[in-house]
């Protein structure tokens, strides 16, 4: 009772990678595919049959470069056929069996780096090749040894060559199905189906308790959850594994941000840029704690270099504008809310805050239209409810309106409480 048998199967087959057990990877890439019965399973390696058939019909066709081991050969000529079958190649799948479809459909992208990767090496492993995975936190290749020779290939690269392997580890090609889980999790915890992500996450670490991405992944679904300490936790242990791993710094330091621990945070968002000086959002991240700090000119020279790596930040515009009217500049502060509004039409707050600063300004018929556009997306909004019925009631932001009247509406709104 409750339990689906593509659940049973995966289980099953997880404990017995984690055993160290002989596991086909064929076969365990279907199960993590989602397949639920061994009809299903036998159904997709009749269509894997369908390309290998493919394969050696292209084979026959090719010829043994001089100095290659037949090993090498039939890498190249499996990576060369795959391409050459279908050359509209990457997309965002990475389940086995959405690749295996793509590729027969010869018309569809058929997938990322993941499923690529996954679709080479089954086929490698039906040829008796003995094919690794090289991976890195954002992207995975397969490698195959002969001898004294080591051949690399990249499946999303059309002539198959790699030039760079700094910071890439080598890893056998059953923990193609750790990627997989990482990769399944992600999808979950963008679809709200957090405690099924950290399962993923947790699958993938045991059986591969050297997978940093998941031990930053799963913190970072745990501090969603409000988790803050676990997720500290999995984000040291990801740093602890992976030094280099920009983003779980840069996570820490937001789950560190929200436990209070300013300097802490200040830290690790520096340790991050310091790794990647391109992490627009460890900069603007660093900015808020600047901030709160009261290190206002600081925190403006963070957003400022988060918007200059990425001109559409909508949220760093926007806290650039907060600053900017803490500090009295109001005008740049227009500017700021402006852009975070072009960006993100919705941002109900850039439209608040804009409302305030331009009734500070005495533009009263453009702070009112700004404060209906909030109630425009959030009609039950209270405090932009509160500043359009003291504006309509007091009628000072029609043209005649007594100086005196002006003067109070702007006296609230100098002093009404800017939102964060």
């Amino acid at each position: 009772m409750g339990f689906s048998m593509a659940s049973l199967l995966e289980d099953k087959v997880i404990e017995s990678i984690i055993k160290g057990e002989a596991v086909e990877l064929e076969e365990a890439l279907l199960i993590l595919s989602g397949l639920q019965s061994k009809e299903a399973i036998d159904g997709y390696k009749k269509k894997i049959g369908v390309l290998q058939e493919g394969f050696h019909k292209y084979a026959v066709r090719g010829t043994v470069s001089e100095g290659e081991t037949p090993p090498e050969q039939v890498a190249k000529a499996l990576h060369d056929c795959l391409w050459e079958d279908n050359p509209n190649r990457y997309n965002g799948n990475f389940l086995l069996t959405e690749v295996v479809d793509a590729q027969l459909s010869q018309g569809s992208p058929v997938g990322n780096c993941v499923g690529l990767t996954s679709l080479f090496t089954v086929l490698a492993l039906r040829e008796r090749l003995n094919p690794s995975i090289m991976f890195d936190s954002t992207h995975v290749f397969s490698r195959l040894r002969t001898g004294d020779k080591v051949l690399d290939i990249e499946n999303t690269n059309s002539d198959g060559t790699k030039h760079s392997i700094d910071g890439f580890t080598e890893s056998p090609a059953i923990n193609l199905t750790t990627l997989v889980l990482n990769s399944r999790g992600n999808v979950k915890k963008a679809s709200g189906r957090l405690e099924e992500a950290v399962k993923d996450y947790t699958q993938a670490i045991s059986i591969n308790p050297r997978l940093a991405e998941a031990y930053s992944n799963r913190g970072g679904v745990k501090q969603a959850q409000g988790r803050l300490e676990e997720a500290v936790k999995d984000y040291t242990q990801a740093i602890s594994i992976n030094p280099r791993l920009a983003e779980a710094y840069s996570n820490r330091g937001t789950a560190k941000q929200a436990q209070g621990r300013l300097e802490e945070a200040i830290e690790d968002y520096t340790q991050a840029i310091s790794i990647n000086p391109r992490l627009a959002e460890a900069y603007s991240n660093r900015g808020i704690v600047k901030k709160a700090s009261g290190r206002l000119e600081e925190a403006i020279e963070d957003y400022t270099q988060a918007i200059s790596i990425n001109p559409r930040h909508a949220n760093a515009y926007y806290n650039r504008g907060t600053t900017k009217q803490a500090l009295g500049r109001l005008e740049e502060a227009v500017k700021d809310y402006t852009q975070s509004i072009t960006i993100n039409p919705r941002h109900a707050n850039a439209y608040f805050n804009r409302g305030i600063v331009k009734g500070q300004l005495g533009l009263l018929t453009e702070a009112l239209n700004d404060f209906r556009m909030v109630l425009s997306i959030n009609p039950k909004d209270k405090d932009a409810l509160r500043m359009v019925e003291e504006l309509k009631k007091s009628g000072a932001y029609r043209q005649q309106a007594a100086p005196a009247i002006v003067g109070h509406i702007k006296d609230i709104f100098r002093y009404f409480v800017k939102r964060h």
